[in-house]
This record gives C-alpha cells, sequence and structure tokens, in this order.
C-alpha cells in the first residue's frame, strides 16, 4: 500500500471539509503559552499553524479517554440492583468516526505500542472499537521541537507505519504517504497526483535535511535505548519508583 503522491493543500482542505460532514474532525488546536490540544475542528487549516508542539494529552485520549461509560442496564420498574431484579445490561460502543489530524511521529509510535499492549493476552474490545474508526492523519516534523527532544534517540521521529496518511509541507502542497486504503481514498478524492521527479528531489533533500536536524539529538539518551528493558528489569526494587 506504501506509495507516495503530491495533493494541494486546498483540494486536501475542501476534503476534509467533506468528510466532516459523516466524521468527527479533530486537530491540534493553540491553548495559549505555546501549548496545544487536540479538539474537534471543520478543516485542515490547523496543519498549517507555526510552531505546533506535540500535545500535553496524547491523541489516544480519543481511544482511552479518561471517564468512559462502558456498561448500561435497567431494572423492571427502576428497581435497584440490591433488590435482585432481573437485570437488562448492556455494553456502550462509541460510534463515532474520526479523523485525527496533524499527529506527530512520536505520537504515532506511540499509539502503535498502545495497539500491541491493548491486543496482548486478550483484545481490549472498548479500545479497538473507537481505534479501528480512527483515521490517523500524521504531519512530520522537519526539526526537533525543542532542545530536550529525543525522538531520534528512540527512533520516533519518523514512521514507516501505523498511519493512513503521513503529510510533509511543501508550500502550497503536501506530500503525502498513503499507508493504508482509507488514505488511498482520502488522496484519491483530493486529486491527488504521481511525484515528479523535481518534487522526489525536493522530497529527497527535505529528508536528508531533516536527518541532520535530527542527528544531534540521536545521542540524547544513554545508555542506549536497547539497554534499557534489561535495566529496568534490574532496577524493579529500586526507591526511584516510590
Amino acid at each position: 500500500m506504501k506509495s507516495t503522491k503530491v495533493v494541494s493543500k486546498r483540494a486536501f482542505d475542501e476534503t476534509i471539509r467533506a468528510l466532516g460532514e459523516t466524521s468527527e474532525i479533530v486537530a491540534p488546536v493553540p491553548r495559549g503559552y505555546g501549548r496545544f490540544s487536540f479538539r474537534k475542528v471543520e478543516d485542515a487549516s490547523a496543519l498549517e499553524m507555526e510552531g505546533y508542539l506535540p500535545t500535553l494529552n496524547p491523541p489516544k485520549k480519543y481511544f482511552l479517554p479518561a471517564e468512559e461509560i462502558l456498561v448500561e442496564f435497567d431494572t423492571p420498574g427502576g428497581e435497584s440492583v440490591a433488590s435482585g431484579a432481573p437485570v437488562d445490561a448492556r455494553a456502550r460502543k462509541d460510534s463515532v468516526d474520526r479523523i485525527l489530524l496533524g499527529v506527530r511521529t512520536c505520537d504515532i509510535r506511540a499509539i502503535a505500542y498502545s495497539d500491541e499492549a491493548y491486543s496482548d493476552t486478550f483484545e481490549d474490545d472498548n479500545y479497538f472499537d473507537k481505534r479501528n474508526r480512527a483515521t490517523i492523519v500524521g504531519l512530520t516534523c522537519e526539526e526537533p521541537c525543542d532542545d530536550r527532544a529525543f525522538c531520534a534517540a528512540m527512533g520516533a521521529h519518523d514512521a514507516e507505519e501505523g498511519f493512513d496518511l503521513l503529510l510533509t509541507d511543501a508550500g502550497d502542497q503536501w506530500i503525502a504517504r498513503i499507508g493504508s486504503e482509507r488514505g488511498e481514498e482520502i488522496v484519491a478524492r483530493s486529486a491527488g497526483e504521481d511525484m515528479t521527479a523535481a518534487r522526489e528531489e525536493e522530497w529527497r533533500a527535505l529528508r536528508e535535511r531533516r536527518d541532520e536536524a535530527f542527528e544531534s539529538t540521536a545521542s540524547k539518551i544513554r545508555p542506549p535505548k536497547e539497554s534499557l528493558p534489561e535495566l529496568i528489569g534490574k532496577s524493579e526494587d529500586s526507591s526511584v519508583w516510590m
């Protein structure tokens, strides 16, 4: 499925507006003091804002909400459950189709780990009911978001999977990497075009500049990340956890 197309920002915005008639659109919205939060929006213009940092509450809050009704039940005549009356119980499902716009690659990687965790041993129906109804449109970072960023050290400054679309800013166009049939449909509705040789060269240059920009952050974590599971296991009784 992996392919790359060029999409006009105007056409993409029109497509997202149209999809908003049947899906909830959420994107990072400025909250003041240089902070951002994923909130419901009407179009894709939020993706063009400057200085968008990863949000304090990650987008996985739409799959793991802080509060959630899991089960609803009724008793005949409104009697108390404690009375022993028969109970009619039913699971509560999230029926919202949702498009998450502007998900940074670090959050894309984090969602992939959540998918793995909530499908291990048994699959969490409530998590995947929301997860499978979501379309993830990612947005690449062209430089570290701040001097404390350690995404490159964890290999999270880019993503090869876990998204339906991954966008790179190219002026009045998006370079769109397609990761699923959903992403392909959005690009088709936006009249996406094949990459020209000139655009391929521009994209290659963008990626090289990005890799250079992140190179200085790649050694932020010491020891190497491959050692972390073993070290954490050996530190199970450390007082730091208190």
